[in-house]
């Protein structure tokens, strides 16, 4: 039986996210329970409606970027990890990240 998984993914491409929930699916044995986001004001919105297991994010998109979203998590001090997926990434920004 899958386990269910809360995944709030940050993410532009409806298609992408579509291909993560099934990987989570296939791969890990979960049955994501998720909302996809791609702006600040949803992210805020979605973090107000429910309590998230994981936090899942493309690195850049044209409105937002994982970057806020972590800095929304610290500011509302939640305990919840952030997964930054990225095609392309720029060293400097991955240790920023970190």
């Amino acid at each position: 039986m899958d386990e269910k998984l809360a995944v709030l993914i940050i993410e532009d491409s409806a298609n992408d996210a579509r291909l993560l929930v099934r990987t989570l699916a296939k791969e890990g044995g979960y049955q994501a329970v998720h909302e996809r986001v791609d702006n600040l004001a949803a992210f805020k919105a979605a973090l107000d409606g429910r309590k998230w297991d994981i936090v899942i994010s493309d690195h850049f998109m044209p409105q937002f970027s994982a970057i806020s979203a972590i800095e929304e998590i610290k500011e509302r001090n939640l305990d919840v990890p952030v997964i930054i997926l990225s095609g392309t990434i720029e060293p400097r920004d991955a240790v920023a990240v970190m």
